[in-house]
């Protein structure tokens, strides 16, 4: 009897053990509380600033983008490009690995996280991966992974338990200077985009063309949802969080953030007015369209004072460069008006004297909303000339495109 009962102790702690290992963070109820990240992402001694959320940088990032760059130690202050240093990047939480990216030519990686059903997180541009995640990855050939067609990423579906503290990989090293912290909350209000239909997954999904092992579990693991991403540094513990905020900052902290929320947001979408972001074709995808074919008015996400608007080439072709450009906005008149004040009342705005670091636009940018829900924004590029210069009212060459919300 006594070995029976010795036996069959052994035997549930070993069925209770295997249970609790088999934990599904995918269908676990999150805190109540949002703040239960209980470890860094990355040692503070190797990080040097955060971008807040909302940076532009056409053309590849001409609408605001919706994740947290984190800006490590560079190898050499008077050159950036040099690269940062190696730092290990953790497990800010118990939770699992849900999917990993690997690009074969760039050698970067991306990883996927849930601590529980409704927050999803994404670590993009590591350099390498720990050794335990890269055995339990398992093979990254084509044949065991997912593909775009002609893209060099391979995607795969894992399920991989990591603990708080756990060493994910490394990011940073020669020619890298930061990696990306993005983070979804399905249990939030989604994004209040004026056209929420132009982030939809759901359209995504149905229109993708699948190659290799693609599903829809893997699909929904990977990409980023824009109409419930938020700010991924409230979710840390109090005192990793304050921490992780007194480095919200310009690339390499030239200018800490003075924005309220300091993490600022990626949706800048005020309805009735310029603010916010503008497609060429008013059925336009964000998941499936090079950014180069749209326009973001919208504020600087260091210091909110500034107005910027997010130009490219590919639309107005007699620009010197795609760039961000910026200004401060005035309180009256039709020039340099902040973008949410800028309304459907007929009257045709002007923009000049914008900057870029120690670039000054030589030309105007003219705009007028239009059409009956005010979501058409007809603008204009005239170069070499300023607002004071031209005639007023203000009125188009004959070069304007319409652009659609």
């Amino acid at each position: 009897m006594l070995l029976f009962s010795r036996y069959m102790y052994l035997l549930i702690a070993t069925l209770l053990s295997q249970i609790a290992y088999a934990i599904d963070y995918s269908s676990l109820d999150c805190p109540v509380n949002k703040d239960f990240f209980s470890h860094t992402l990355i040692h503070d001694e190797d990080l040097r600033a955060i971008i807040p959320l909302g940076e532009i940088g056409p053309s590849s990032h001409t609408l605001p983008v919706h994740h947290n760059y984190f800006n490590l130690i560079p190898l050499d202050e008077s050159d950036y490009s040099k690269g940062s240093i190696a730092a290990n990047v953790m497990a800010p939480f118990d939770g699992e690995v849900v999917a990993v990216e690997w690009n074969t030519e760039k050698n970067d990686w991306a990883l996927h996280l849930r601590p529980c059903e409704d927050i999803k997180m994404y670590l993009l541009h590591l350099r390498w991966l720990s050794p335990t995640l890269m055995n339990a990855i398992g093979s990254l050939e084509p044949e065991d992974t997912a593909l775009f067609d002609g893209d060099p990423t391979r995607f795969k579906k894992v399920d991989i338990d990591v603990s708080a503290g756990d060493i994910l990989g490394v990011a940073g090293g020669p020619g890298i200077t930061s990696f990306d912290l993005g983070l979804m909350d399905y249990s939030e209000p989604a994004n209040n985009y004026v056209r929420p239909d132009h982030y939809d997954i759901d359209a995504f999904i149905a229109d993708l063309v699948f190659f290799g092992n693609w599903t829809e579990e893997l699909v929904r693991a990977v990409i980023p949802d824009r109409l419930q991403q938020v700010c991924g540094l409230d979710y840390f513990a109090p005192p990793i969080q304050a921490d992780l905020k007194n480095k919200l900052g310009s690339f390499m902290f030239q200018e800490p953030a003075v924005g309220l929320p300091p993490c600022q947001h990626h949706m800048r979408d005020v309805a009735g007015t310029m603010a916010g972001n503008w497609f060429l074709a008013p059925d336009q995808s964000w998941l499936t369209t090079h950014e180069e074919s749209t326009l973001s008015a919208t504020v600087y996400n260091v210091d909110p004072s500034l107005s910027v608007i997010g130009l490219n080439q590919f639309l107005f072709p007699d620009l010197p460069f795609d760039a961000d450009w910026y200004f401060t906005p005035q309180p009256t008149g039709l020039i340099n008006r902040a973008f949410e004040v800028m309304t459907s009342d007929l009257r045709v705005f002007c923009y000049s004297g914008l900057k870029k670091a120690d670039n000054v636009l030589d030309g105007a940018i003219l705009a007028v909303l239009s059409g009956a829900d005010k979501e058409e924004l007809i603008v204009e590029f005239v170069p070499a000339t300023t607002c004071q210069e031209l005639d007023f009212p203000f009125a188009f060459q004959g070069n304007q495109i319409t652009l659609f919300r």
